[in-house]
Order: structure tokens, then sequence, then C-alpha cells
């Protein structure tokens, strides 16, 4: 349209706001709906306005609707789809892809409470994928294959909204949910990822998921879309001392013989990732993050050196040392000052870093007998299922008189073994609903909580989750109903 042309001025009889979010295309149908029009499209055929060149961020076009609306043209442009490799999109950048184009997504219990009050509101962030699920509500997003300029008149998407499940998503996926959604609509936080553009911390979600997939399963096949990112997330939100443990532990699975092949699997696609993105400065702090964090592993740079060495060079965190070993950070940190390891102050941080000879000689010999209680303490549980432990023989004891708890000790290494099978078996995720602790499970099944860790170790119990907030079999979360099935069937 050629810029001479005069925009009309008469605005329409009812003005209605335009949600925080709202894609112009909804907003558009939800003022045509309110001023007597069929839908939408009527309206634009009307009025001369073109809907397609105003998704798509004409500025003719955005004009013409303020003046019709009322509404402040930077509120309607705020999420356009414009054209290029990258585009503002509220208060972010994007790439152009990875929106949905067929259709659009909604969340049904929106839907519901919009169409309360009148047409439903289809929000712009739903429709970038990896937002896929309602932040406010949790559920995953519906789709429709409907026009979203026809809002108020498609019976598909009332037929979407009523055939959604209305299960909860994957805690994951509504934390990263909840981050994107924020990162578009409000003005970053000033910590490491916040100062990142929006679609570069995607990336970097992606590729920190990726290295923690490898590490664990030494493949992604099989992994979500966004399962990787959503990973990843969880990792970048502890900040830049979480990615250092996790440089640190791809020689955790490793020998010397594999040593190149596990070099290329786990570090190639990160390394090629940082390669094609090297002179783009929006990438630079990660690079750098990486560069500098890497001093304390097998370099980055150069891909390290072999599995063995560099297992008895590289460093440890207190943390790190409790994963690898499952032994809980606070009897790591008990040990270190027991033998008397240099420590920066009393209270010590998670990103504290001690030899992997240190670590080995207390976690991976032997082990360090420990008395019933201090046992307990280490898993996390009453000393009666230590007793009970012993009695499965899930545990091994290190005295042969089993009667006189004084003088009953266990191996840390033997406890090392159950709590490794229980954590390599089981998801590691926050709580999950529908997935009760180990304690409460004894409690209400009336199962012992040992004979509950008997059940996971031999496989009956397939609904089980590790917190990692928590550690030893405190950490455990599985499912009640399970139990209680097994309870009635006398497994």
């Amino acid at each position: 349209m050629a810029s001479g042309v005069v925009v009309n001025t008469v605005r329409l009889p009812f003005q209605i706001a335009m949600q925080d979010d709202e894609l112009p295309a909804s907003f558009v149908s939800r003022v045509a709906i309110a001023n007597g029009f069929r839908s939408g499209s009527e309206f634009c055929a009307i009025t001369g306005m073109n809907r397609d060149r105003l998704i798509h961020g004409s500025e003719y076009e955005i004009k013409l609707l303020a003046e019709w609306t009322g509404v402040d043209p930077a509120q309607i442009n705020a999420f356009t789809f414009k054209q290029g490799h990258l585009f503002a999109f509220g208060q972010a950048v994007l790439k152009t892809r990875g929106f949905c184009r067929d259709g659009f997504r909604f969340c049904s219990e929106c839907y519901v409470a919009d169409t309360s009050l009148g047409p439903p509101v289809i929000r712009a962030t739903w429709q970038w994928l990896p937002i896929s699920c309602c932040p406010v509500h949790g559920i995953p997003l519906a789709s429709s294959s409907g026009d979203v300029g026809e809002i108020g008149a498609v019976p598909e998407m009332a037929n979407e909204a009523f055939k959604s499940t209305k299960r909860l998503a994957y805690p994951k996926a509504i934390a990263l949910s909840k981050y994107l959604t924020d990162r578009i609509l409000r003005s970053a936080d000033d910590d490491f990822v916040g100062r990142l553009p929006l679609y570069v911390a995607l990336e970097f979600f992606d590729v920190l998921g990726s290295l923690h997939r490898r590490i664990r399963q030494s493949s992604c096949l099989g992994t979500g879309r966004f399962e990787l990112a959503q990973a990843g997330y969880q990792i970048a939100q502890r900040g830049p001392d979480a990615v250092s443990e996790l440089l640190s532990r791809y020689t955790t699975k490793g020998s010397a013989s594999s040593a190149n092949r596990l070099r290329v699997k786990i570090y190639g696609d990160a390394k090629q990732w940082l390669w094609r993105h090297k002179d783009d400065a929006d990438y630079s702090p990660i690079a750098d993050l990486f560069q500098s964090q890497a001093r304390w592993n097998p370099s980055f740079a150069t891909g390290g050196i072999s599995a063995r060495k560099a297992r008895a060079s590289r460093t440890h965190t207190v943390r790190s040392a409790s994963e690898e070993y499952c032994v809980p950070v606070a009897l790591v940190e008990r040990f270190l000052k027991e033998r008397g390891v240099a420590l920066p102050s009393d209270c010590l941080l998670s990103s504290f870093k001690f030899d992997a000879a240190v670590a080995d000689e207390l976690f991976g010999g032997a082990g360090i007998p420990l008395g019933l209680h201090q046992a307990a303490e280490v898993l996390g549980c009453s000393p009666a299922t230590i007793i009970e432990l012993l009695d499965l023989r899930l545990l091994d004891p290190l005295s042969s008189d089993k009667k006189d708890v004084r003088e009953t000790f266990v191996s840390s290494a033997n406890l090392s073994r159950l709590l490794k099978r229980i954590y390599r078996d089981a998801d590691t995720t926050a709580k999950t609903p529908g997935l009760r602790s180990l304690p409460h499970c004894a409690i209400a099944s009336g199962v012992s909580e040992g004979r509950i860790v008997g059940f996971i170790l031999a496989g009956h119990l397939s609904n089980v989750a590790i917190a990692k907030a928590q550690a030893g079999l405190g950490a455990l979360y599985v499912s009640l109903r399970e139990v209680l099935t097994l309870k009635s069937q006398r497994v």
C-alpha cells in the first residue's frame, strides 16, 4: 500500500482491550465479534485491512487497526511474525523457525474461562513450540486446525478443548515453559542466562541437556524434541558451577580404550555448535564459560586427554562427589573435615573442589565401616529400616552379630552400591504429581520402607523418582498405588 494513502480515523463503537501477549489476528476477531461482524475475516474485508500482512507486521495494517480500535500500535506490533532470520517478539529476540504455522495452540482451561466472558483469547507465546504447556495451569497445550481469525465460530476449537486431557505436564516442561514465557513478556534477570538473548539461551539448554543425556546414557536417541532443553534448563538455572560439574563427569563411564570414542560422542556436538557461532557476539559468554570452567577438567578446546589420565587428574566438587559415589553431601563435607582437607571456610560451598584421589580414597574403596545410626543417616531412613535391609540381605553386615545393634556395621561401599542401583533405575526428577515419599508410602500402605526398597530393586515398582534436593533413600518418591497393589497381591 502506498505511504500516501490516508488512514480512516473513524473508531469502532465498541472498544475492547488487547491482552498482553495476544495474537493480532485473535484481537481482530474479538473486536469484530464485539462490533457485530460475523468474523474477523468479514471485518477485514469490509475495512480493507489485509490480515496476512497484519500478522507479519505490516506498518500500514498495524496503523489502520490502531486507528479503528484505539490500541497503541507498539502493542499490536509486539507479537507479529516479522520477516528475517531473527526478530523481536515481545521482550525477546527469537528465530523465525519454531512457531506453529498451521492452525494455532491454546490452553483448554483458559479457553473455558475465556468463553464464559466472550470469544477466547489466543496468546502469542503459545504459538512458540518450545513452550509446550500453559504456565498458569501447567497442562499441555491443545492444537486446533481452524483459522485463528475465525475463533468466534470454529467448532473444532471447542471440540479440541473438551477432548484434550487435563493431566499435568511434566515438572521440567512446566518449569521451562514458565521461564520462556517470562522472558518473552518481561525484561530478563541480570544473571548469566538472563544476559543471553532468548534464542541463544534455548540453544544453550539444548546443548547442556545433550551433554547430560550422553553422559548418563551414551546416546540421545529416543529423546523428545524439547526434553533435552528441559533437562538443560535444570542445569543452567543452577549457575556456571553446575556447568563445570557437568563437564567434569564425562570420564565417569569411560575407559582408556574408549577415550577417543567418548570424546567425540559427548563433546562433538557442543564443540561444533560453538565453532559455528564463534564470531557471533551473542554466543561469546557461553564460549568463555566453557573455556574458563574447563580448566578444572580435561580441556574442552582439545577434546581432553585419555579417560584414565583425566580420571586421575580431574577435580571433584562436593556435589559431584556426592552424586558419583552416592554419598550425601553432608557426609562428604564431614569426611573432608575429619580428614583435614583444607577448606575455604567452615561453611562449605557447593562449588568447592578437591582432588579426585581424595574422593576415591574416601568413597571408592572397600568402604568406611558405618554404625547402624550413621548408615541410617546416610540413607535418610530409620535404624529399623537398616535392620530390615540387613534381614532382607539387601545390605551385608560387617559384624555377624545382628542382634546387638551396637556391634552392627555396614560398609559405605555396600550402601553406595545399593544407592547406585536405585539411582540408575529411577528417573532423576523433582517431586512428581502422583508419587509419594518413601516414609509416606510405608505409613499409608503398612509396608515397611525396607520392603518397598526391595520391591524397587526387584523391579516390581516401575513408577519411581529421585528428588535431587535430598540424598539417600529419603530422596525416593514412589507410587503409593503400586505399593498397595503389591500388598494386596502379597508380593
